[in-house]
C-alpha cells in the first residue's frame, strides 16, 4: 500500500475520483483455515494496524472491509465482539463486513 500511495498516478486518481479514500478487503476464511484462529486473528490485528500507519503517513483516509464467514474456523462468530477487537484507528467513521456474503455497513461516526 506504501508503494501503492507514493504512486503519482495512483495518488491523483485516488484524489479527484475517490475523494482521498481507499478501502481493503481483509479476508478471513484461508487465514484461519491455514494458520489457526488464534494466529490468524493475530496476524490480522498487526496487518490493519500496519495498513493504519500507512494510510495516515500518506494522509489517506482507509476504510477496513471484513470479509468474514458463518462458521468460527472461516472467521464467523459474535459480530459485536469482532467489532469490539479492532486495531486502534481501524475503526474511523466506518466499518463494513460480509456476512456469508450478506454486506452489513456499521454506521458511519457524525462529521466522519
Amino acid at each position: 500500500m506504501g508503494m501503492l500511495f507514493s504512486n503519482p498516478w495512483y495518488r491523483e486518481h485516488l484524489r479527484m475520483v475517490h475523494s482521498n479514500h481507499q478501502e481493503v478487503m481483509l479476508g478471513y476464511s484461508d487465514s484461519g483455515k491455514d494458520a489457526g484462529r488464534l494466529a490468524a486473528n493475530w496476524a490480522l490485528y498487526r496487518a490493519q494496524a500496519h495498513l493504519v500507519r500507512i494510510a495516515k503517513d500518506a494522509g489517506v483516509k482507509l476504510n477496513l472491509f471484513h470479509g468474514r464467514g458463518g462458521t468460527v474456523g472461516r472467521g464467523g462468530g459474535p459480530t459485536y465482539l469482532a467489532i469490539q477487537s479492532q486495531a486502534p484507528g481501524s475503526v474511523e467513521g466506518m466499518f463494513r463486513i460480509t456476512e456469508q456474503g450478506e454486506m452489513v455497513q456499521v454506521g458511519a461516526s457524525p462529521g466522519a
